[in-house]
């Protein structure tokens, strides 16, 4: 795990605890998540083709 996704779980669970975040609703970590899992469902060449389309040729890098 990254340090940004620590900083993430971590930024969700004081949120969580604060009060801040309404029940049903994502936290941070949980749309990442959801994110990792749609792309895993995608090839590698519509993968690069979303990326080359967000960022342009620095999107070919892996």
């Amino acid at each position: 795990m990254t340090d940004a996704e620590l900083e993430a779980r971590r930024r969700d669970h004081e949120a969580e605890a604060a009060g801040l975040i309404d029940p049903g609703q994502p936290t941070e970590t949980a749309h990442r998540d959801h994110v990792r899992a749609m792309e895993a469902e995608l090839s590698p060449l519509e993968r690069r083709l979303i990326r080359r389309e967000l960022f342009g040729a620095a999107g070919d890098d892996p």
